[in-house]
């Protein structure tokens, strides 16, 4: 990886990450965002979240800790951000090729399509390709961070952080190393 960026990950049982499940706070949260209800990897969702991860068995939780430069301005941080989030991002997805049936959860939400079609009342034109966060099937990541990777997300308040944080996860339905992630 790249010298500004650092990778983190643990395997944890599927059981151990649905401690972190709270669907009611969670999705109370994605309300008061700007983008609710404007992108198809965002809830409101058609299916149950719990049930969709509780079908896999094993999750490698997978953090990206992005160092920044006290030079930048907040504009320059965002940016940097959202770059690192879409090349982290899509480290996970290519991880899914080396294990049988395995799902990549991204950092965010789907950012595939310049304009996403659920604004225009139409059904995803990527569904294969779109993926979900962790924020958007329920689960509390700045304490999956605490508890299971011990790091602790910053936020851009009156002065620059060391670093920030994007979460994501590949979840398994058996034990496997990650080939891509670990520079195999």
């Amino acid at each position: 990886m790249r010298r500004n960026f650092e990778i983190t990950m643990k395997l944890v049982e599927m059981q151990s990450l649905l401690e972190f499940y709270n669907k009611t706070e969670i999705h109370g949260y994605c309300l008061s965002c700007p983008d609710h209800n404007r992108n198809w990897s965002c809830p409101t969702h058609d299916f149950n979240e719990y049930e969709y991860l509780k079908k896999y068995k094993y999750a490698y939780i997978i953090s990206g800790k992005i160092i920044i430069n006290k030079n930048l301005n907040e504009n320059e941080i965002i940016k940097k951000f959202e770059n690192e989030r879409r090349i982290f991002s899509d480290l996970l997805i290519d991880e899914e090729q080396y294990h049988n049936d395995s799902i990549a959860l991204i950092a965010g939400n789907c950012y595939k399509c310049d304009r996403c079609t659920k604004l225009d009342g139409k059904e995803c034109i990527l569904k294969d390709e779109m993926r979900y966060s962790l924020e958007s099937l329920g689960l509390k990541v700045s304490d999956i961070l605490k508890e299971i990777l011990n790091q602790q997300i910053l936020w851009i308040k009156e002065t620059t952080p060391e670093y920030l944080i994007t979460v994501g996860a590949i979840l398994l339905y058996e034990k496997d190393d990650l080939v891509l992630i670990n520079g195999r």
